[in-house]
């Protein structure tokens, strides 16, 4: 089961994505990507404070 603050960033993402979409009239995925790099940062953080 993903984790709630991993799942709402990606949902945040996806939400930036769609307003810069109706907002310039064309899809831009960098909202998308910063929202896949913030969540894989921050489950790598959180497996790293588990390890050590």
């Amino acid at each position: 089961m993903p984790r709630l603050d991993l799942l709402l960033i990606l949902v945040l993402a996806a939400v930036c994505a769609a307003i810069t979409a109706a907002a310039t009239g064309h899809f831009e995925p960098l909202p998308l990507f910063a929202g896949v790099i913030i969540a894989g940062v921050m489950r790598s953080l959180r497996m790293a404070r588990q390890r050590g």
